[in-house]
């Protein structure tokens, strides 16, 4: 935990000692410290300092919330909790201004995050994973492989970290390559597709599942043994490190969803089928991964149109005598 985090877990922990003493319900202080828990771990896995975060830094914020699937409640509490934790900054004068004021729940966000990667640098960093016998000892190969399988799961199947974490061993069917969610968002069950690589790799992690889940889980009965919470910091934090390794802006666990997404479009897949792979109950959704970026509407251009790429010979030949 850096020292940032730690003095930050200090003030939430006063915060709420606070409150106490005057009187808050402890299932009320309890919800506020999972809250602000949960935009402390979002800002270090983001690289975010919560004493100079800024207002679309929220507004970022809030954006994941919503995409990881929470309710409109969820979020709102979650929200919640982040006002009442910034304002304490702003009282004690760790802050100056409030950068959550006003920032209101919102069905569901309108843009990509910045920091999506194109195919071949994402393959680099799940490869990456993949090399987790090289890891520098016996805990950290355990840490690398399971995050390695984590991330395969989410990239293959588009499903979401909430969804992921609540996943239990009698929810894969590897034969027909598939996996069912039993609680997706709208508290929707849909089933969710596996590629032939992924299923490769859940046959050998349900072998090794055993030895990998000690005591030291606290949900072992689930597939991979840990809550939305920790199993959204750890795959952050692993990916994190492998995107340092190849000098690429990081990713979140919940930017493997997005990058699914994008990804399909930009090989030609129709917006129905991508939503029906993501599970989004609206087109509406999905047509978010519609705003390309102008080097693929470039790519486009010329593949497509007419009197595209294939016609620069033309042109040059033309010129020749010129």
């Amino acid at each position: 935990m850096t020292s940032a985090r730690t003095s930050h877990w200090q003030e939430s922990l006063t915060l709420t000692q606070n409150l106490r003493l005057v009187g808050r319900r402890t299932a009320g202080l309890a919800t506020l410290r999972r809250g602000i828990d949960r935009l402390l771990s979002w800002c270090e896995e983001n690289e975010i300092d919560p004493s100079t975060i800024t207002r679309p830094q929220m507004k970022t914020y809030r954006h994941d919330l919503v995409e990881s699937g929470l309710k409109p409640r969820s979020v709102g509490m979650l929200l919640w909790s982040a006002k009442v934790y910034l304002d304490h900054l702003v009282k004690t004068g760790i802050r100056k201004d409030h950068p959550g004021l006003n920032l209101s729940v919102t069905t569901r966000g309108t843009t990509l995050p910045r920091n999506l990667l194109k195919e071949s640098d994402l393959e680099k960093v799940l490869d990456r994973l993949s090399r987790f016998d090289q890891a520098v000892n016996f805990r950290r190969v355990q840490e690398v492989y399971r995050a390695h399988v984590v991330a395969e799961v989410l990239y293959a199947s588009g499903i979401r970290i909430a969804e992921a974490a609540g996943l239990f061993p009698e929810d894969l069917d590897l034969e027909r390559q598939s996996l069912k969610v039993r609680e997706g968002k709208g508290g929707r069950e849909r089933t969710a597709f596996l590629s032939t690589y992924a299923c490769g790799v859940l046959r050998v992690y349900l072998k090794l599942r055993p030895l990998i889940l000690h005591q030291g889980f606290g949900h072992r009965e689930r597939l991979f043994g840990m809550s939305e919470n920790n199993l959204s910091s750890f795959l952050s934090r692993e990916l994190k490190t492998a995107t340092r390794h190849h000098l690429l802006s990081p990713v979140s666990a919940h930017g493997l969803r997005h990058m699914v997404g994008w990804h399909l479009l930009r090989s030609g897949a129709n917006l129905r089928s991508i939503q029906n792979i993501l599970g989004h109950s609206q087109i509406k959704s999905t047509e978010i991964y519609t705003h390309v970026d102008k080097e693929s509407l470039r790519a486009v251009l010329d593949s497509f149109h007419p009197r595209g790429k294939e016609r620069e010979n033309a042109v040059e030949n033309r010129h020749d005598d010129l």
